[in-house]
């Protein structure tokens, strides 16, 4: 095989790797979090898998957030926690890119034996070309596998509503709010501490399942990623192209 289609090789892994590394070391602080929405009246908190765990809705709420507009107040308090929690995990990653790259963590797709035999027998070349694109194409489709599931993920979503329909929620994969509707007729007389424990509870329930459903994704992530690992045996490789 043609030495820079190997360094190719070589380079392309190494680079994804000290990317997955940046990834990996940049993690936000795993604590229960705490917000407010910008009038003050909608208090949240959130837990260390950023499941919402209470919801507090002031007393006069209603002199200063229109009925309306609670459910964005509320969607706004907790928004300023994933807010903070990214700002923190960009941060990371900035302090980090500011270092030297981490090193590629040493897994070479070829022994010294199995270099030398690259080099030193050319009777099947062409065909070991072939049986080679062959492998860069099955580790393609299961990478293509691994992105269609990575979009799968990001348009994922789940709703609840709450026994009676006071309360309907629809959040993504990664549990963060895409719609919150509240009833109006049941904020005309809710009192104010009920408004605040049946959001969460429905929201927290939505939550839950989207946390189960992104462990499905991860699952199958984890899986392709097994399937592909066995490529990083130089004998596995060699013997697909025709070295034994």
């Amino acid at each position: 095989m043609p030495p820079d289609d190997l360094e190719r090789l070589h380079e392309l892994r190494e680079d994804a790797d000290r990317h997955a590394q940046l990834a990996q070391n940049a993690v936000p602080a795993q604590t229960s979090r705490s917000g407010t929405d910008p009038s003050g009246k909608v208090w949240v908190r959130v837990d260390a898998q950023g499941i919402l765990r209470a919801v507090h809705v002031a007393m006069d709420w209603q002199q200063h957030v229109q009925p309306e507009q609670l459910s964005a107040a509320i969607t706004a308090a907790i928004a300023s926690l994933a807010a903070a929690s990214m700002a923190e995990w960009s941060q990371q990653i900035e302090d980090l890119q500011l270092k030297p790259p981490p090193p590629a963590r040493p897994l070479p797709l070829w022994t010294d034996d199995g270099a030398d035999t690259f080099v030193g027998d050319s009777a099947n070349h062409a065909e070991r070309l072939s049986r080679l694109a062959e492998v860069i194409d099955e580790i393609t489709s299961k990478l293509d596998e691994a992105i269609a599931d990575s979009e799968r993920a990001l348009t994922y979503s789940e709703s609840v509503r709450s026994p009676r329909g006071e309360v309907t929620v629809e959040v993504g994969a990664n549990g963060s709010i895409r719609t919150l509707d509240l009833s109006p007729r049941w904020l005309e007389t809710a009192h104010p501490t009920n408004i605040g424990r049946l959001v969460a509870q429905t929201v927290s329930e939505a939550q839950r399942r989207s946390v189960a459903a992104f462990a499905d994704f991860k699952a199958r992530a984890e899986e392709t990623k097994a399937s592909v690992g066995v490529f990083q045996d130089s004998r596995i490789v060699a013997e697909r192209i025709g070295f034994h």
